[in-house]
């Protein structure tokens, strides 16, 4: 029978073997990224209620005391609306352009049957 170690062949159980690590890699990878994406959508979720019950409470303090200027608590309010727009159109950042192949090196000129 033939050495499969001497001629570089590999039989499926071996290559099962050497793929099953990368799986379980791929795998807690992406549970990794499971987790981090329930915890974003959490953080998100939070920081609309909290928008939300603010805008609520500005504008009953507001509707009470017509004469209290609100402008500087409304300036400080203000970041958490452009928070949760950017929380909701989060994307990953596509990765940058590969660089381009280095030039091949010139090729020698020919010599002759002597050798030069």
């Amino acid at each position: 029978m033939f050495d499969h170690d001497r001629h570089g062949f590999v039989n499926y159980e071996q290559l099962k073997e050497r793929l099953e690590p990368i799986e379980r890699q791929l795998m807690s990878t992406q549970a990794d990224v499971d987790a981090v994406t329930a915890l974003v959508a959490q953080v998100a979720t939070d920081l609309a209620t909290a928008q939300a019950d603010l805008q609520t409470q500005i504008d009953a303090l507001a509707a009470a005391n017509p004469a209290v200027s609100l402008t500087a608590l409304q300036a400080a309010v203000a970041p958490l609306d452009a928070a949760v727009v950017a929380l909701e159109t989060l994307a990953p950042t596509p990765p940058a352009p590969a660089p381009a192949p280095a030039p091949a090196p010139p090729v020698p000129p020919a010599q002759g049957p002597t050798g030069g």
